[in-house]
């Protein structure tokens, strides 16, 4: 489960959407290899405090469960800083959730802009184009705040299925960029498998081999995204002549 775990946290960043939109802002290849190199040292500094925190929390604050460990940080600050240090650190919590929450936001509705509304309505205006993503972030931030509240479960459990679901679209991302051969139907496939996977693993219950639903997940991801490919005929030459490495 440990390293189910680790495994989700190291690949689902690969897919955040705005994420990718921040390293594709880089400004040069040397600066975009070294986003790369060093966000895995980012991500141990990043998540070993957090882990360091929420153990000792357990260890002093016994029968946190459930919605209850969200409290964890918290209790922590009230428990071992003064007034001042306290909203220091919960300031540092607040603007930490919406540095990735209007990230989030703004690339969901450029998606919704570029990759569906120009398609379907190319003579929208940009007026109108903006109306639109408003209104979809509105509904959508309506409807995940409406599940969030009817689960009992706790942050860390909808993250965890949340980061999995990212995980799933690592394996199409990482075969396209390297694999000139991978095909639509592929990553169709590749998709598919993961999510039907990953969904079935958490409804049956306990994951088989002791792992997580996300290691089992993404493995059908590989498998169908490789095997669907060979079964089908490769891409045109010309949709991959300007392939990551292929000469000009």
């Amino acid at each position: 489960a440990w390293g189910s775990w680790a495994l989700a946290i190291s690949l689902t960043v690969i897919a955040f959407p705005h994420m990718l939109v921040r390293i594709f802002a880089a400004r040069d290849v040397h600066a975009l290899k070294n986003s790369c190199r060093l966000y895995p040292l980012a991500l141990v500094a990043l998540w070993l405090p957090v882990v360091l925190i929420g153990v000792w929390g357990a260890v002093e604050q016994p029968g946190l469960v459930g919605r209850a460990s969200d409290r964890v940080f918290p209790v922590m600050i009230r428990t071992h800083l003064g007034p001042v240090l306290q909203g220091v650190g919960l300031a540092g919590v607040l603007a930490a959730v919406m540095s990735t929450l209007d990230a989030q936001m703004l690339t969901l509705s450029s998606m919704l802009g570029r990759d569906v509304l120009r398609r379907v309505h190319p003579e929208m205006s940009g007026e109108a184009e903006v109306r639109w993503g408003r209104v979809f972030l509105v509904v959508l931030s309506a409807l995940v705040l409406a599940i969030v509240l009817a689960q009992p479960a706790s942050i860390f459990t909808l993250a965890g299925l949340s980061f999995s679901g990212y995980v799933m679209l690592v394996p199409t991302l990482l075969l396209s960029l390297r694999w000139r051969r991978f095909t639509a139907p592929g990553a169709l496939a590749s998709m598919g498998a993961g999510f039907a996977v990953l969904l079935s693993t958490y409804a049956l219950g306990p994951a088989p081999g002791g792992l997580l639903p996300v290691a089992w997940g993404l493995l059908a991801a590989v498998v169908a995204g490789v095997a669907v490919t060979l079964a089908t005929e490769p891409p045109p030459e010309a949709h991959t002549r300007w392939a990551l490495g292929a000469p000009r």
